[in-house]
């Protein structure tokens, strides 16, 4: 009977041992950045008597820094396309390279881990970001774009931040800076990493058609029609405002979801007929965004789907700036394909 109890109590504890360390091993796959994460505390340990600990710290910190901010981006981590992997150096001249989806950066690192933090951040991003697309899209536009996503990376990091943005806004011209103006307001709304992105990023399909002054054009105005749409008048039906971008390479609608009251009266069928005209118009891409009724909103999107025959690529609510306050929004985007 003794020995019979003791061989149970241990095969519930190597079944349980067992079933913990497949945990382990599923959270390392599914999120790589733990990796770099504990990796990286537990070379701090070791950093005050290795030199070679120590600049190992330095680059995993970073590291995964980077990954945990690139997955809180929206639409499920993808605004970047690649990873990103650090190795040091002793060349003034900093380098990067495209290996196993990861943007590899070969720096020589300062004794500021801060200003480290910052250098990577400024050559990974022009890397990671739209890398298929943005020799199509306005100059202008993609330096607004690096500059936005690079102090998102950093943002966590005050002394990191200042170190970013005092060597970047000495070189950025007046373009550019009124590219960041308008683009500013539509991220902290969420949709420059859900909508103008996404959108950009679909110019990929272009390649390799030569970059051409109306490819570029067209992106500059798709980003002057969001400015609007996002900086709209409450309850305003003027066509300017509208959220529809119908252009020759960018073709996309928002569809709005709000007033409770019409929703009620008029129900979802507005809606539908709105989606079904632009289709006839050749709009491929509608994006369903609601700050107010988001259950609602939810069920336009699959009704999209089953009514209108789109197919829905994403969904997501999260926390975001709408009319000067922070609250829930919610973004899909629903295609005809």
């Amino acid at each position: 009977m003794v020995l019979n109890e003791w061989l149970n109590r241990i095969l519930i504890f190597i079944s349980g041992s067992g079933l913990t360390f497949l945990g382990i091993i599923y959270i390392l796959i599914t999120s790589p950045e733990k990796i770099e994460k504990w990796g990286s505390i537990i070379l701090k340990f070791f950093a005050y008597r290795s030199k070679r600990a120590e600049k190992m710290h330095m680059a995993m910190n970073i590291q995964y820094s980077i990954d945990e901010k690139r997955k809180k981006l929206g639409v499920e981590g993808t605004v970047l396309s690649y990873g990103v992997e650090i190795k040091w150096t002793e060349e003034n001249v900093a380098e990067i390279d495209l290996q196993q989806n990861k943007v590899i950066v070969m720096m020589r690192p300062f004794q500021s881990q801060a200003r480290n933090y910052a250098n990577v951040v400024s050559l990974y991003v022009p890397s990671a970001l739209l890398p298929e697309s943005r020799r199509y899209i306005d100059r202008n536009v993609v330096s607004g774009l690096d500059f936005i996503i690079s102090k998102t990376l950093l943002d966590s990091n005050p002394s990191a931040l200042n170190y970013y943005i005092e060597q970047e806004i000495q070189t950025h011209s007046e373009e550019v800076t009124s590219k960041i103006k308008l683009l500013e307001p539509i991220h902290e709304r969420g949709y420059l990493s859900r909508v103008i992105i996404p959108e950009l990023k679909s110019l990929s399909s272009l390649h390799p058609m030569e970059p051409t002054d109306e490819i570029k054009n067209d992106t500059l105005s798709f980003v002057d029609q969001m400015h609007a749409f996002n900086t709209a008048p409450s309850g305003t039906e003027d066509e300017r405002y509208s959220g529809i971008y119908n252009g020759e390479f960018v073709k996309m609608t928002m569809v709005p979801v709000g007033r409770q009251f019409t929703l009620l009266t008029r129900g979802i069928q507005p809606h539908l007929d709105f989606i079904n005209q632009q289709i006839a118009e050749g709009v491929t891409h509608f994006y369903i965004v609601s700050a107010s009724d988001i259950g609602y909103a939810r069920r336009l999107s699959t009704e999209c789907c089953v009514k209108l025959s789109l197919t829905k690529i994403y969904e997501e609510e999260y926390q975001g700036v709408f009319r000067g306050s922070k609250r829930k929004i919610y973004c899909s985007l629903c295609i005809k394909e």
